[in-house]
């Protein structure tokens, strides 16, 4: 399956279709209220037809590649890896996924990256992003950090990240070369990430900046490249009014070291 990002011949429909079931019942708290352990094997076997020793068998398949885990005695929850891969498989069309799992993939991931007030459209196009970013290097699911929002947006940066006079969506649009307005339809969600992930500064107002430090000259420079402002919340344009009065005065690494050492 080289089109759904995965090492050839690693998985298969029955991979796949456990998958599947497991994501949805994870989600059906009515039926677990009555006393029924959606998560078990003996229940997958029950709604797919197929042998506990086959289910069993597939799921360690799955454990080994980290798509599902076991939490409990019996028991087995799709990771956020599993999540992604079914997601992919959906939105690049390699393997028909059911879309109710799809939905629920999509609320799995929103919630292991702390999504929940980001809309599912974002979260797919930040996925979509994803597929781009994994097919420019190379990379595999079954070896991708998807349970950290943070580490995910890596395979969306140039190797040495340099913006200069450009904006970041400007830089990874061309990174994975892509439509700009692509980029923007996930900018929410580029913009968490990078506050996860590199140094952020907090302004007198509570607004947050992610920065990058580049070198110029010898000299090194700080560059504000994704912002949570009170008024415009996340985004990669710096359109945050206290952000912009700070770097109209000219000396940001300095104005930066003062706010840090409050």
């Amino acid at each position: 399956m080289p089109h759904l990002l995965v090492r050839e011949d690693s998985l298969d429909s029955i991979h796949i279709l456990i998958l599947e079931t497991l994501i949805v019942s994870m989600f059906q708290l009515a039926l677990m209220q009555k006393g029924i352990n959606t998560l078990s094997l003996t229940y997958l076997s029950k709604v797919t037809g197929l042998s506990i020793a086959s289910i069993y068998r597939k799921m360690l398949e799955l454990l080994s590649m980290g798509f599902v885990e076991k939490v409990n005695k019996g028991q087995y929850v799709v990771t956020a890896r599993g999540a992604l891969l079914l997601s992919v498989a959906y939105l690049t069309g390699a393997i028909k996924i059911n879309e109710v799992a799809f939905k629920y993939a999509i609320m799995k991931l929103k919630e292991d990256w702390e999504l929940e007030d980001f809309s599912d459209d974002e979260v797919k196009e930040y996925i979509s992003l994803l597929i781009k970013g994994l097919i420019r290097l190379g990379r595999k699911i079954e070896d991708f950090c998807a349970s950290n929002l943070s580490r995910t947006a890596l395979v969306l940066l140039p190797d040495n990240l340099r913006i200069g006079t450009k904006s970041l969506d400007q830089v990874i649009a061309e990174t994975l070369n892509v439509p700009l307005e692509l980029v923007r339809k996930a900018e929410r969600v580029i913009a968490k990430a990078l506050l996860e992930l590199l140094p952020v500064v907090t302004l007198n107002d509570g607004c947050k900046a992610a920065l990058l430090i580049e070198e110029s000259a010898g000299k090194p420079v700080v560059r504000p490249v994704a912002i949570k402002c009170r008024i415009n919340g996340y985004a990669l344009r710096l359109n945050c009014p206290v952000l912009t009065s700070i770097m109209n005065k000219g000396n940001l690494l300095k104005i930066f070291h003062l706010y840090e050492n409050k």
